[in-house]
């Protein structure tokens, strides 16, 4: 069952509705249903009581005509004409229905005839209000005209048909006073329904709105999150980047200690050779030399150039061990 009540809720809700809203389409075809099964429980109560009167075949054949026309305007995309039509059925076939029942029957004509279709017309011209939004404003009008043009011209029409209300016989002192009533009672209807209308539209105009900046800033919000989460994993990497670098200079600035240790150990290497190894064949030059100064044989003479000579070599062992230790830091801090 409450499948059968969506599917019929949603016909015509397939194709592309650029004058209908959803909501508005739905609540068209949910009031033809309704009106329909109102429709066929009134012929079917009618039928029991008086069988197959014309009024009887004006509601079968009425209704049926008018669901199928209905729903067969929407299903094809007539969205307009589909509501034109229903605010129209709901005034204009209850008045239709009644001056055929007149005129079929003259003499079953009752005084209760006259007064029943108008508050029916009354009662459905809400309907244009419900099935239209304000800015539909020339749809609006046109079916609203649908309930104001019978009720206006009921008296009108039906003495054109000979079936007035005076001229079947009957004589009721308030039958004017009620034509002004119900005129009356339309308007102020209408006026009230409307306004309530749109008020609605506007309260409805201003949510939606309201849901469009929330939806944005929602949008904003989704767009800055994700943002953030680039910006933490860029700052991950970046981290991670730094720990590597971190972890290199460690290793860089360890060889580079090492290296710094051992051209260290090389330069006091260098100054101890400098100050004790270097100064001792140096000295030891400078003495023969003294003693040469003062030699008098030649023997002597030759053992002293014998000395300085030793000397001399130490001293040049001693210079080259120098300059090897020199070159070796110096390539270490070039590496």
């Amino acid at each position: 069952m409450l499948g059968f009540w969506n599917k019929i809720s949603e016909i015509g809700a397939d194709r592309e509705a650029k004058s209908i809203s959803e909501k508005d389409l739905i609540l068209t075809n949910r009031i033809v249903l309704f009106i329909f099964i109102t429709l066929f429980l009134l012929f079917f109560y009618n039928f029991v009581l008086d069988g197959w009167t014309p009024f009887s075949r004006s509601l079968f054949f009425g209704n049926i005509g008018a669901i199928i026309t209905i729903y067969s305007l929407n299903h094809f995309g007539f969205y307009n004409a589909s509501r034109i039509v229903l605010s129209w059925m709901c005034s204009i076939y209850p008045f239709m229905t009644s001056l055929n029942s007149k005129l079929a029957d003259v003499a079953g004509v009752e005084e209760a005839m006259y007064y029943m279709p108008r508050l029916y017309i009354i009662i459905t011209s809400v309907i244009p209000i419900l099935v239209f939004s304000y800015r539909e404003w020339p749809y609006l009008a046109l079916s609203l005209a649908g309930g104001f043009v019978p009720l206006l011209f009921f008296d009108f029409i039906h003495e054109q048909f000979a079936v007035g209300y005076h001229q079947l016989g009957f004589s009721g002192s308030i039958y004017h006073v009620f034509n002004a009533i119900a005129l009356t009672a339309y308007s102020v209807f209408i006026a009230a329904s409307l306004f309530f209308k749109r008020i609605n539209e506007q309260h409805e105009s201003n949510n939606l709105k309201l849901i469009h900046s929330l939806e944005k800033k929602n949008a904003e919000l989704l767009e800055k999150n994700t943002q953030i989460e680039s910006q933490a994993k860029d700052l991950e990497t970046a981290n991670y980047e730094i720990k590597v670098v971190n972890e290199n200079l460690e290793q860089v600035v360890d060889k580079r200690t090492k290296e710094l240790l051992d051209q260290s150990i090389q330069f006091q290497l260098f100054s101890y050779k400098n100050s004790h190894e270097l100064r001792a064949p140096l000295a030891n030059v400078l003495g023969v030399l003294d003693l040469l100064k003062g030699a008098e044989s030649h023997q002597e003479i030759k053992q002293l150039v014998d000395l300085l000579n030793k000397s001399c070599k130490d001293l040049d062992r001693i210079v080259h061990e120098i300059n090897h230790l020199l070159n070796k830091a110096v390539y270490k801090e070039e590496d």
